[in-house]
C-alpha cells in the first residue's frame, strides 16, 4: 500500500528490479481509496531463479521508499490460502 503520488515510482522500481533477471511481470492491479493506493504487481519467478534475490532487494527497497505503508508478497500463488501473505509493515 502506498500514497497515490508514489504509485508510478513504485511501479518503475518493480520494473527496474526485475529487468535482466529470469522473471516475468505478469500483471498489475491497482485499487484506489481515499489518499492511498493498493498496487498488486504479479511477477512469475522460478524458485531456483536469480530473480529471487531481486525480489528480496525489491522488498528491502520498498520498505525504505517514502509513501509506502505496507509491503506484502506471496512466494507461491497456488499456496496463498495455506500460508497467507508475507507482510512487512513500513515505518510509522
Amino acid at each position: 500500500m502506498c500514497d497515490r503520488q508514489a504509485e508510478g515510482r513504485i511501479h518503475g522500481l518493480c520494473v527496474r528490479m526485475f529487468t535482466g533477471v529470469d522473471a516475468r511481470l505478469d500483471g498489475r492491479h491497482v485499487t484506489r481509496s481515499g489518499g492511498g493506493v493498493t498496487v498488486i504487481e504479479r511477477v512469475a519467478i522460478a524458485p531456483d531463479s536469480t530473480a529471487t534475490a531481486a525480489l528480496e532487494r525489491l522488498v528491502v527497497q520498498l520498505t525504505r521508499e517514502p509513501g509506502v505503508r505496507n509491503v506484502s508478497w506471496h512466494l507461491r500463488p497456488d499456496d496463498i490460502s495455506a500460508s497467507g501473505p508475507q507482510d512487512r509493515p513500513v515505518g510509522g
